[in-house]
């Protein structure tokens, strides 16, 4: 069993989450709900009141650590080699 950290902070139709991961907030109204997560991905959720029933969707933000174009590598620009000529060495 792991040990978990949350605070919850509301502000009106606002709330703020603090856990170990970071900040999230969200705002909603009548069983529906609108969100970011600490990690930055958005999610919608819905839920029906006194029932324990609720459905929530993720949507995966696209990660940014990847920016270089498929032209580049780590180590630099990819060399375009023509199997003609190396066959011909």
């Amino acid at each position: 069993m792991g040990l978990r950290f949350r605070k919850t902070i509301k502000t009106g139709p606002f709330r703020h989450t603090i856990t170990h991961k970071g900040i999230g907030s969200s705002i909603g109204f009548l069983g529906s709900r609108f969100g970011i997560t600490p990690s930055g991905d958005f999610y919608i959720s819905f839920g029906i009141s006194k029932t324990g029933l609720s459905y929530i969707k993720y949507f995966k933000r696209e990660k940014s650590s990847n920016n270089r174009g498929p032209h580049l590598q780590k180590n630099g620009p990819i060399k375009k080699t023509n199997k003609r000529t190396e066959n011909r060495k």
